[in-house]
């Protein structure tokens, strides 16, 4: 997934979902001045519900619906995002970073031990905050919640 997605203080659940779908989409509760203006200038696409920020940052894209079903639909409609579910859980959806293949040393200390021994080939790992995913309950009912939305 190409495109870098650069998400404003008041679109964090979005932010969230972009990245289950597997968008490097940066996101922070707040920007200190200037910030935004360097990752746009770094190749992101600023995400923003704010009026001003869409007037000051050329190019960024004006999110209108509340919801982020809504918001998901409008960034596909106009061709920012597609559902490539190749793509779905490669990410933090923490950290934005991308997930890699948990060791398996590493595993058994760090997840259930249901988890270890029912599916230890699909646990994957944060090398930033060291989080560890799997394809458990949780990962069903995102996928559940974006086929209900369409994608």
């Amino acid at each position: 997934m190409g495109r870098k997605f650069l998400a404003d203080a008041m679109l964090g659940r979005l932010a969230k979902w972009l990245r289950v779908m597997g968008y490097d989409t940066h996101y922070q509760t707040s920007y200190r001045p200037g910030h935004i203006t360097s990752l746009v200038k770094e190749g992101r696409l600023l995400l923003t519900r704010n009026s001003r920020w869409r007037r000051r940052s050329k190019g960024a894209v004006f999110i209108r619906p509340d919801h982020v079903k809504e918001q998901l639909r409008q960034l596909r409609r106009e061709g920012w995002i597609q559902a490539d579910r190749k793509s779905w859980f490669t990410r933090c959806v923490l950290c934005n970073e991308p997930l890699l293949d948990a060791p398996l040393e590493s595993v058994r200390e760090n997840v259930p031990e249901h988890v270890f021994f029912n599916t230890p080939s699909g646990i994957r790992f944060c090398p930033s905050c060291n989080r560890f995913f799997w394809p458990g309950s949780h990962r069903q009912n995102m996928l559940a919640q974006l086929e209900a939305w369409g994608f």
